[in-house]
């Protein structure tokens, strides 16, 4: 078996698989309500965001760089 490194930790399926653990734990256990806040307040952050980015491309594929 390989060693375990930091940089295999930031591969796109161990955090997808982290993401979905952290999301289940969230689910299961109570969460403070600030909690709550400062995850809406970051969603909100990036669907602006990511509308503000959309306004501004000249070309579909430079959404993608």
């Amino acid at each position: 078996m390989a060693p375990l490194s930091l940089s295999a930790l930031f591969r796109p399926t161990i955090l997808l698989a982290l993401a979905l653990m952290a999301v289940i734990v969230m689910m299961v256990l109570p969460v403070p309500a600030w909690v709550l806040d400062i995850g809406l307040a970051g969603s909100f952050a990036l669907a602006i965001l990511m509308f503000t980015v959309t306004l501004f491309i000249e070309r579909p594929l430079d959404f993608s760089a």
